[in-house]
């Protein structure tokens, strides 16, 4: 076997464990969304059917006042509260960081040396035109750019700074 056929298979083994562990990216944040969604129903439904029933009972100060009896006042439905904001900014930049093969909470410096790292290892142009190969180590290619993106303009202060500036 030539050293070309070498590496051509050490490069598809490595776009090959790249797309694994994407997919296994997608899979983990598909089954957190489902979770969340699923508590969410639940306790709407618990919401619907817990409603204590009413005594009619009167406290004391009504009995002294003369009050008659009292039917339970109505009470409006409270819809179960979205998560703060920062919760919903992490879950999403948790999946960026995971996309990258990093920890959570990472800096922008050890972000960009991944992105260079995976931006050099899934390479289309290692891989021969209109092969499948070169398709996949695409569309690795384009996730890995756009969660960058997304970390980046998390994670730098001075992204929007110009736009911000007003003449």
């Amino acid at each position: 076997m030539g050293i070309s056929r070498k590496l051509r298979n050490i490069a598809l083994s490595q776009i090959n464990a790249l797309k694994d562990r994407l997919d296994r990216v997608d899979e983990e944040t598909e089954a957190e969304v489902m979770a969340r969604r699923a508590d969410r129903e639940a306790r709407r439904e618990l919401d619907e059917f817990y409603d204590p029933p009413s005594t009619g009972l009167r406290t004391p100060e009504q009995i002294v006042a003369g009050a008659g009896r009292v039917s339970r006042p109505v009470q409006e439905r409270v819809e179960p509260h979205a998560p703060a904001a920062p919760y919903v900014q992490a879950s999403s930049l948790t999946r960026h960081f995971k996309v990258l093969g990093l920890a959570d909470g990472a800096e922008l410096a050890e972000v960009e040396a991944a992105y260079v790292a995976l931006v050099a290892r899934c390479d289309p142009e290692r891989f021969p035109e209109g092969t499948t190969e070169r398709q996949s180590a695409t569309e690795i290619r384009t996730r890995v750019e756009s969660s960058f993106s997304a970390l980046k303009d998390a994670l730098d202060p001075t992204v929007g700074r110009f736009d911000k500036l007003e003449l």
